[in-house]
């Protein structure tokens, strides 16, 4: 509904990177989805705030790609020691942090009043830790899981009997909710609308 405008008002808009250009470059793979990641993360925002909207959606893959291609540095986000060791990690952790900041700008520009829903649709794990971006047959560190994550909040949405401790989450300690095929569901009757008969999930 909007091309023209985020053509002229966004012209080197990318939608996504051809991660495999990036074999012996991880570097600049970081810097350029840092980049891709901010130029949404500031568009999103700007359409908030300047037109009507009733049900928004925006989709980040640079964390998708950053654990496909750099899985063992995201493990390490989280050590000081490793970040402070290595100018890869600390690069990695740096795209993580500014994530964070960008979703919170979005979450403040839909307002107090908007239900919010953080959701991945697959999980990842390691491939074979000894595996690099580029080197050997395998080319990728991460691979999908189908452990998903889903973060809720807002009108609507039943809080919690004890908030867990989110400095350090376990799959295993995660609570299991429901299934991907569940999420439309759920919105659709946040939103007071009808749940097709024949959809497979539920709201949760």
């Amino acid at each position: 509904a909007y091309l023209d405008r985020l053509r002229r008002e966004a012209p080197d808009y990318r939608i996504d990177l051809h991660w495999q250009d990036y074999r012996g470059r991880t570097a600049d793979l970081v810097r350029d989805q840092k980049e891709v990641t901010r130029m949404r993360a500031e568009l999103c925002v700007r359409l908030m705030k300047e037109e009507p909207w009733d049900f928004f959606m925006a989709v980040f893959t640079g964390t998708d790609r950053l654990q496909h291609c750099l899985h063992p540095e995201v493990m390490r986000i989280h050590d000081e020691e490793a970040v402070r060791a290595d100018a890869l990690t600390a690069t990695v952790r740096d795209y993580f942090v500014s994530l964070d900041a960008w979703l919170g700008e979005i979450i403040e520009a839909a307002g107090e009043d908007a239900a919010i829903f953080v959701v991945s649709d697959h999980g990842m794990q390691a491939r074979d830790p000894s595996e690099r971006f580029g080197q050997g047959e395998k080319r990728l560190s991460g691979r999908h899981v189908n452990a998903s994550l889903l973060i809720a909040a807002g009108p609507g949405i039943r809080p919690p009997e004890a908030v867990p401790d989110l400095s350090w989450v376990e799959r295993e300690t995660l609570p299991r909710l429901g299934k991907v095929t569940d999420l439309t569901p759920t919105l659709l009757t946040l939103l007071g609308l009808p749940v097709g008969r024949d959809m497979d999930g539920e709201p949760l």
